[in-house]
């Protein structure tokens, strides 16, 4: 079997300090911080409450509904990367 292999040459990013590659480098030479306090969940028991957590982030906004019901967030926010670098790469 011949295999191909295919090099995606574009950049994503779904980041604690940006959603999008404009936006993530923006707020990264402006030095924003993206940790703060936990709230997703209830962090009030635990040892540590702070976490750089990805804010504002409507995965509604970028996927098909079922994979917004079905899909973990960290898969979601690895699919919204990807698909920004897929397109910035020019080959969609």
């Amino acid at each position: 079997m011949d295999e191909k292999k295919l090099v995606i040459t574009g950049m994503g990013a779904c980041t604690p300090i940006g959603i999008g590659v404009p936006e993530y480098w923006k707020n990264l030479i402006n030095s924003v911080c993206g940790i703060g306090k936990i709230t997703r969940f209830d962090a009030s028991e635990l040892p540590v409450q702070i976490a750089a957590e990805i804010r504002g982030f409507d995965p509604a906004a970028y996927l098909p509904r079922p994979l917004v019901r079905t899909m973990d967030p960290f898969m979601q926010y690895a699919w919204v990367a990807a698909e920004e670098a897929l397109h910035d790469s020019s080959l969609s």
